[in-house]
């Protein structure tokens, strides 16, 4: 699995991309890489574009463990806003299970949508929320 991260745009504050055949391992690190640059703050908006990622490989079980994963981070993410964007039922599917198994661990609000003008239309609304 391959990933990029990058800090600006518009509305978000950073945008993941993310490629390839899905590995926990790296679902995680790229997590951890965000939350340890400098420049990321809690509260930030997040685009994660998974629209390019296999996720065929990932269970139940995967999800839940990104979930206590995220859980364990919960203060260093603050009430970052996060859109995840994928590409299929499937993939709506597994980060909707995994948004189940967050709720009340985090103090984020993330949301799993089709498109990115969707996942950009959300973070804007919240910002003027």
């Amino acid at each position: 699995m391959e990933y990029a991260i990058r800090f600006g745009g518009d509305p978000e504050d950073v945008l993941v991309t993310t490629s390839g055949e899905a590995e926990l391992d790296a679902l995680h690190r790229f997590v951890e890489e965000v939350i340890a640059d400098p420049r990321f703050r809690p509260g930030m908006s997040v685009i994660v574009d998974h629209t390019a990622l296999d996720v065929s490989t990932l269970t139940a079980a995967d999800m839940r463990a990104r979930s206590s994963r995220l859980a364990a981070n919960a203060d260093r993410i603050g009430p970052s806003r996060v859109a995840t964007v994928v590409a299929g039922q499937a993939a709506f599917g597994l980060w909707r299970m995994m948004d189940a198994y967050e709720d009340g661990l985090l103090e984020s609000d993330g949301r799993v949508f089709y498109s990115l003008d969707e996942a950009r239309a959300w973070l804007r609304a919240e910002q003027q929320a």
